[in-house]
């Protein structure tokens, strides 16, 4: 533990300082919430391609006809299984961060689901409008369940004022 040994080295007081001048305990918090926010969401790639490998398993004769079915239909198919992942990625930063808004810091995961989501299409032909929109589709329905599971589980979360503790209730 080099760094406890440099805080030892530079006494208690060192520590106090250092936080002080970052920005307090406000700072630690908001990286706290940066890191579990992103964390989670590295996570959830881990989990995410076991249910895609399921999921296409169940779902591999499906054919998709005319237009609306190749640029709506087949990308919520497709990324069904990630934007599932992705809801519980949202109810999971939004139980674990530390803020009186919860469900601000599971746009960060949104927007890293969004930006992943676009990136990585190469087409043999040029693309045509209807592809564009099923790359939009398949990329914004994950980044919106994540958000969804993320306002679901907040309204399940207990605030501060609603919570009861044994020893409230029974004075009364």
């Amino acid at each position: 533990m080099p760094a406890q040994c440099c805080l030892d080295w530079f006494g208690s007081d060192f520590e106090a300082q250092v936080i002080n001048r970052v920005g307090g305990a406000m700072f630690k918090t908001q990286a706290k919430n940066v890191a579990i926010s992103a964390g989670v969401f590295y996570l959830s790639w881990w989990i995410a391609p076991w249910g895609v490998f399921g999921f296409s398993k169940l779902t591999h004769h499906i054919t998709y006809v005319g237009d609306f079915g190749n640029a709506v239909e087949m990308p919520l198919v497709v990324q069904l299984p990630v934007a599932v992942v992705a809801a519980a990625v949202g109810a999971c930063v939004a139980w674990l961060v530390e803020s009186k808004h919860p469900v601000r810091w599971v746009f960060l995961p949104a927007l890293l689901y969004a930006f992943f989501g676009f990136r990585g299409h190469y087409w043999a032909r040029p693309p045509m409008f209807s592809d564009r929109i099923g790359q939009a589709v398949g990329a914004l329905f994950p980044a919106l369940a994540c958000i969804c599971g993320a306002v679901a589980a907040t309204r399940k979360r207990p605030t501060t004022e609603s919570q009861s503790t044994p020893a409230s209730t029974a004075s009364q």
